[in-house]
């Protein structure tokens, strides 16, 4: 997934010079998301392990996601200009708290269905 950061920072430039659509504030707010998980291992780089970066990237590809079912046409890129840009970065760790709430409560969920999930195969192996 490590190719993931070129395309989005090649997408992000194509988008900037792209007219503006009308964005819905979630949109804003999730793509505000992907960002700063992009520009939080930017910044700490070498102290994430591959499997941090992993998780990182899965997060923000759940944000584009929550944006792709809202809005299936929107230009992700167009919803983070210039000004957005800055306002995360200079927020950085607010923003990645933010958005780190949303994931934590994602992530809990996932447990829950995949400890449904095995329940039900060791059931069925044992003829439940």
């Amino acid at each position: 997934m490590r190719i993931v950061r070129p395309l989005f920072v090649a997408a992000l430039a194509f988008g900037l010079a792209a007219p503006a659509m009308a964005q819905s504030a979630q949109d804003v707010a999730d793509a505000r998301c992907i960002l700063a998980f992009n520009m939080f291992q930017t910044r700490v780089g070498d102290k994430l392990t591959e499997s941090d970066k992993a998780i990182f990237d899965s997060f923000a590809t759940y944000f584009v996601g929550k944006i792709r079912a809202r809005s299936p046409a929107v230009d992700i890129s167009a919803l983070i200009p210039p000004p957005v840009v800055r306002q995360v970065q200079n927020d950085l760790k607010t923003e990645v708290t933010r958005c780190n709430a949303e994931t934590a409560i994602i992530s809990t969920s996932l447990e829950q269905v995949s400890k449904a999930l095995t329940a039900t195969i060791e059931a069925n192996k044992n003829g439940g």
